[in-house]
Order: structure tokens, then sequence, then C-alpha cells
């Protein structure tokens, strides 16, 4: 057998299992492509009910609060101060569940409330109010953020739509869902004669989706420049969670 011949024959072997391997990549792209759209239909996005607080709340306790980036560099895993703030978001009405229509479980949440230019302040009085050190530092730094950009002044309004906690559980990521989440939380807002959605993006992957759905960046703090009395940070935080970004969408009418 000639050299080239044992070249060739090696060359369609190794073509063969390229290709082989290549078929396999795309097959298995394929099915969870097909995979991802058929659990999107068998998701729901619905405001929660009354029935559906107490699930909500534990949605928040296992899934959320542990892994939100500022009380997950604190080591907050739940408190009822917390926990209250939830509920009285859930009771002005404008919040959205993903559910499963299969099983009933709640698979992702968008907390959304109506602020005013003095909810910072009583945030403010709440973080004085409590014996943690560490909730006090995440409370002082919600209030913070609720001043910074400065959005009533800036943009001349007097209530502004804010998804206060976005989240999806962990064995439900990379679904589509808190976009889903997002454009909905969007749609009530404009329903309801919004015109400036917030978004404070303490997490990377919810600036993605604020990205992705062309909101605008107007203020970043990276969590190294939030400094305590000291001049040491508060926050220390893992990659790929760098910092804040609060995003906004313009609406339309003012409020």
């Amino acid at each position: 057998m000639s050299v080239k011949t044992i070249i060739m024959q090696n060359f369609s072997k190794s073509f063969q299992l390229i290709f082989s391997r290549s078929l396999i990549t795309s097959a298995i792209r394929t099915a969870v492509k097909s995979n991802k759209k058929k659990n999107q239909h068998t998701i729901v996005i619905v405001p929660p009910t009354h029935n559906d607080y107490n699930d909500v709340l534990k949605f928040m306790k296992k899934e959320y609060i542990p892994n939100e980036p500022t009380c997950k560099s604190l080591g907050i895993t739940s408190c009822s101060i917390l926990m209250d703030r939830i509920l009285l978001n859930l009771s002005q009405g404008y919040s959205l569940i993903a559910k499963c229509k299969n099983t009933g479980n709640i698979m992702g949440v968008a907390i959304n409330e109506k602020t005013s230019p003095w909810d910072a302040d009583l945030v403010d009085k709440i973080a004085h109010s409590v014996q943690c050190p560490n909730l006090r530092k995440v409370l002082r730094f919600y209030a913070f953020l609720e001043r910074a950009p400065n959005i009533f002044d800036k943009y001349k309004v007097h209530e502004v739509f804010e998804i206060a906690n976005l989240g999806v559980a962990e064995n439900s990521q990379n679904l589509g869902i808190a976009t889903r989440l997002v454009k909905e939380s969007k749609n009530i807002a404009a329903s309801k004669g919004f015109s400036i959605l917030r978004v404070d993006a303490t997490s990377f992957y919810t600036a993605r989706i604020c990205e992705k759905l062309n909101m605008e960046s107007i203020l970043e703090i990276p969590y190294d420049s939030y400094l305590d009395a000291d001049r040491q940070p508060v926050f220390k935080v893992p990659k790929p969670h760098t910092g804040v970004k609060v995003y906004i969408m313009k609406l339309g009418a003012k409020k």
C-alpha cells in the first residue's frame, strides 16, 4: 500500500469522525432549542393572587435573596423586614410570577412597585431601626441607590414603575423567563400610565437582560466604590457582578 493511499484512508476516517461529531453537536443544539421552545409554552406569566403570596415568599427566601449579589455578599439569607417589603409591593398589584402550567410551581418573579420621591427617606428610617448591622448596610445602600439617579427631578415625574426584584429559580435558568417577566412588566407599566420604567440591576445577568431590551443605562455604581465609614468597600461581590446599573425605559404619558 502506497503512502498516498494510507494518507487518504486516514484523512477519510478523520473526516468521517469530524462529520459525525458535527452531526451530534447539531442534533444536541436542535434538541436544546426545541426543548426550550416547548418549555416556554408550558410557562405562564400571571399576576400573583393572594393564594400565591406564601409561595412567592418561599421562592424569595430560597431562590432570590441568598443569590442576590448584595445580600449574598453580606450573608443575608432572609429576614422579616425584607419579607414585609416584598408583601407590601405585592399588595400594590403590579407584580408578576412565572408559573409552570403542569405543576403550578413558581419558576420566576418580578416584584414590581410604584416608587415616589420620599421612598428613600422611608428606607433610611427602617435601616436606622434595625439591629442587624449587615441588614442595615443593605437597606442604607438601597436608600442611596434610590436617590442617586435623581429620576423624579430629571424626568419631571412624581411616580416611577420599578422592577424591584427580578429572579428565576436555579433549575429554570436559560428559558427566557426573566426577559418575559420584564416585557410583561413593561406592558403593565404602560397600561397604568407610567412614563418611566426603572430597573436597578444589582446582578450582571439582570443588566444583560436590560441591555438586550434596549433599556437606557443612566447610572453605574461599582461595588468597590461604595465605601463604609472606614473607607472600605461595603460589598465584596464575586465576578461577573461588578456593580449596580440603573436602567430606565421611557413609556409615554407622565404620571
